[in-house]
């Protein structure tokens, strides 16, 4: 099938994935202080940002800051 065609069949699966509906089941634990959704395409340096503004990992924030970086890399391949 194509993909309109997968995603019609398996629409309701879909959305039990979809980030909105997973940070609306984290938000309803007592454990989880809040839940933010950040969207990877609107901001330039997402790994600096998150440790930095979001999880305040100082001293991870400094390293990346610094010039740190992951000793694999992760390669994407194509999914057709």
């Amino acid at each position: 099938p194509s993909f309109v065609e997968w995603l019609d069949a398996n629409y309701e699966n879909f959305l039990t994935a979809h980030s909105v509906h997973i940070a609306d089941r984290f938000s309803s634990y007592d454990i989880v202080d809040s839940v933010d959704i950040l969207n990877m395409h609107d901001i330039p340096n997402m790994i600096e940002h998150l440790f930095c503004n979001h999880l305040e990992a100082r001293a991870t924030c400094q390293a990346i800051k610094d010039g740190a970086k992951s000793t694999k890399s992760n390669i994407g391949k194509s999914h057709e």
